[in-house]
């Protein structure tokens, strides 16, 4: 079953190499309670929406495993311009989850 109501950021400047089917993506969720780091590998496309499945889900806190809004396998759609650039710096992301 594929999750739509993960949302995801995006990234500035936002990733512009084109994905392939088999791809693994990095992508940063906004508007959980927590934020994620998700790896998901890229299943299909429809229309402008790319298809994935969850690879590796990395909450920013430090959150008990059954607490974890996302799960290993779980579906997610995102866009092109959600992907995060391979260059940037996951302390980054942690540090704005620190923030909130």
């Amino acid at each position: 079953m594929m999750r739509t109501d993960v949302q995801f950021s995006t990234p500035r400047p936002a990733g512009t190499h084109r994905v392939v089917v088999g791809d693994i993506v990095r992508l940063e969720t906004h508007g959980l309670d927590h934020v994620y780091l998700l790896d998901v590998m890229l299943a299909r496309r429809e229309g402008d929406r790319l298809i994935g499945n969850v690879v590796v889900v990395s909450p920013s806190a430090d959150i008990p495993f059954d607490h974890w809004e996302l799960k290993q396998g779980e579906e997610v759609a995102f866009h092109q311009h959600n992907i995060i650039p391979a260059h940037q710096d996951a302390d980054d992301i942690d540090q704005r989850d620190e923030k909130r």
